[in-house]
């Protein structure tokens, strides 16, 4: 099984959602389903219908944060011994060539994405165009339909 890697603040948060689905949201829908059910015809019972596709979404959660924590290896960045080049777990600040204008994001896991927070994944196109990069190398991306040249200026873990 090919492992994955996740920060450690990633995995906290994974095993806490986990534990949440499981302990308080699953309990809390499987009492609405019983609940719905006690209505009487399942075939044209709204509620019945609206619980169990909640519970198949809760329980569709439930199965992809515990294969994501089975795959998942904490990443650990004192472990990195040469810092100079973009990897899984790196903070990157990119400035616009033409603008100036800079970015900052970390590249995380596939779980932890949230690129309106600065948080990219590592599966993402942007991360897999500076992963491996250094300092002063610069990357184009095609923007709306012009191109854009961005310059990494720092990179940190």
């Amino acid at each position: 099984m090919l492992k994955k890697p996740i920060t450690l603040d990633g995995f906290n948060r994974l095993c806490a959602e986990l534990e949440d689905l499981i302990n308080n949201h699953r309990p809390n829908i499987v009492e609405a389903v019983q609940k719905a059910r006690a209505l009487g015809d399942l075939s044209e019972n709204a509620e019945y219908q609206g619980a169990r596709e909640k519970q198949k979404s809760i329980e569709g959660r439930i199965n992809y944060l515990q294969e994501m924590k089975m795959l998942g290896e904490i990443f650990d960045p004192a472990t990195i011994r040469d810092k100079s080049h973009v990897r899984f777990g790196a903070n990157v600040k990119l400035a616009c060539v033409e603008t100036g204008n800079e970015n900052i994001f970390k590249i995380v896991s596939e779980y932890e994405s949230d690129p309106s927070n600065g948080l990219v994944s590592s599966e993402a196109f942007m991360a897999k165009m500076i992963i491996g990069k250094q300092i002063n190398d610069i990357i184009q991306i095609k923007k709306d339909s012009n191109w854009q040249e961005l310059e990494i200026i720092e990179i940190w873990y």
